[in-house]
């Protein structure tokens, strides 16, 4: 699934990322009644642990080997559905990996479904949210000395800030989440994130910075095919 992701076929990855989750013992939508009811659980699952925080890290530490790999499916899947599917069917994988997450303490799962639920939110247009979650995020790694993830946060709250109009701050954001992921080797993700940063560029009118930046982007994509 995550070769077929990085090679752009996506449809590929879903089919992939959905046989995974059916032979971890999950269930996926399989039409529109299923999809919008399961949706609608994960939305009153979400409600409680937003309301009532207890109920985070109620069952102590991800030791599991099978439900880490659960948490890493949905948000694999989430992001596919993302270019493939309607945003109902993003916010369901999204909202399921997110729960099933914030039953453990922290861990680099649950500051990655955090990242996530960032662009979840321009989804919504609820912004207040998407930021504090994409903070939150940040703090997680921070915590762990997460280096790839933070590179990976301030990916994602670039992409948020860039759908509100943030474009001075998702410059600054997405020049950093360039610079530690070109450091830690992620390529797939510094060419999101040079994007975020040259379409902030343009649109605050730096032109010449903004085409130098996408040549950038394109020189690399194209290198690495």
């Amino acid at each position: 699934g995550d070769l077929f992701f990085k090679r752009g076929n996506k449809d590929h990855a879903a089919r992939r990322y959905e046989d995974s989750l059916r032979q971890l013992g999950h269930r996926i939508n399989h039409g529109r009644i299923s999809k919008y009811w399961n949706l609608g659980r994960e939305i009153l699952n979400q409600t409680f642990h937003t309301c009532f925080p207890i109920l985070i890290g109620r069952y102590g530490k991800l030791e599991n080997q099978s439900e880490a790999m659960t948490l890493s499916l949905y948000s694999r899947v989430a992001h596919v559905y993302w270019y493939t599917k309607d945003k109902y069917w993003t916010l369901w994988a999204h909202l399921r990996g997110l729960n099933l997450a914030e039953t453990y303490e922290p861990t680099k799962l649950l500051a990655q479904c955090y990242s996530e639920h960032a662009p979840g939110m321009t989804l919504l247009r609820w912004k207040s949210r998407g930021l504090k979650y994409a903070e939150k995020s940040l703090r997680i790694r921070q915590d762990l000395n997460d280096i790839w993830g933070q590179g990976q946060s301030r990916n994602y709250l670039s992409i948020f800030l860039y759908s509100f109009s943030q474009f001075e701050r998702c410059v600054s954001e997405a020049r950093h989440a360039v610079e530690i992921l070109e450091r830690t080797g992620d390529y797939w993700e510094v060419h999101i994130s040079r994007y975020q940063l040259a379409a902030s560029l343009y649109r605050l009118g730096r032109m010449n910075e903004a085409v130098e930046q996408a040549t950038l982007n394109y020189e690399s994509a194209a290198s690495r095919g």
